[in-house]
């Protein structure tokens, strides 16, 4: 096992979020700020995920190769859920919240959407555009 010593960027705000001012427009598209997928890439939106019609982790895994990937805490950096959660974020920002982003939860027997700070630390899946 390989363990490296990393400074985790916390928030200790209300916000929850990784950026002062918030920019509901980081991951917009291929030529979005920030964008953090190669070029010609970018992350899946919520209706792109809901299209994929994902059951269950089973499901997720042999549709799109998915795993487990647990999450990272916004307030305290802790990595929690590993084994048992797959969170992933989605390029949809929630309209009534500038902090808040949708994520795709999977776990073994179900498949839900929701929205989280962004400030939490979930895997992102690039597609291609």
């Amino acid at each position: 096992m390989y363990i490296c010593a990393v400074k985790i960027i916390i928030s200790t705000s209300i916000a929850g979020d990784w950026r002062r001012p918030q920019n509901r427009n980081l991951w917009q598209g291929v030529n979005g700020v920030n964008n953090p997928c190669p070029i010609g890439w970018r992350i899946a939106t919520e209706q792109e995920w809901k299209n994929e019609g994902l059951t269950s982790m089973n499901d997720a895994f042999t549709k799109l190769k998915l795993t487990y990937t647990g999450a990272r805490d916004v307030t305290s950096g802790e990595i929690k859920s590993m084994a048992t959660l797959g969170m992933y974020w989605t390029s949809t920002v929630h309209d009534d919240q500038l902090v808040h982003s949708y994520y795709t939860r999977i776990e073994a027997t179900t498949v839900t959407q929701s929205i989280n700070n962004r400030g939490n630390g979930y895997p992102c899946r690039c597609i291609k555009d």
